[in-house]
């Protein structure tokens, strides 16, 4: 079929090389994505900045060949999970994410 599911464990992430404002994002999908793709993520040590203390989920992205992750507020809006927003070398993302080739 055309559907893809990927699973993956970041442990230990650094934020080296990378600006505050900048999106986190995974490279190396094993396939070009032709539909966005969705799916879930839990994260440890991560610290949200800005007015989402009051973060209530947190999805994948899937686009191109990358996955990148959208902080969500109960009150509506989201914004991309950022550099800026890890713990150097302690933050973890767990996460699956299911898309189209």
């Amino acid at each position: 079929g055309r559907m893809v599911t990927v699973y993956t464990n970041l442990d230990s992430i650094s934020s080296a090389g990378m600006n505050a404002a900048q999106d986190v994002r995974v490279y190396g999908l094993p396939f070009t994505v032709a539909t966005r793709g969705i799916g879930a993520v839990d994260m440890e040590n991560v610290n949200y900045k800005d007015t989402f203390t009051d973060t209530e989920s947190v999805t994948t992205l899937a686009i191109n060949t990358y996955v990148y992750f959208r902080v969500n507020r109960p009150n509506g809006g989201s914004q991309g999970l950022e550099g800026g927003d890890l713990n150097s070398s302690s933050s973890e993302i767990t996460f699956t994410t299911t898309y189209f080739v």
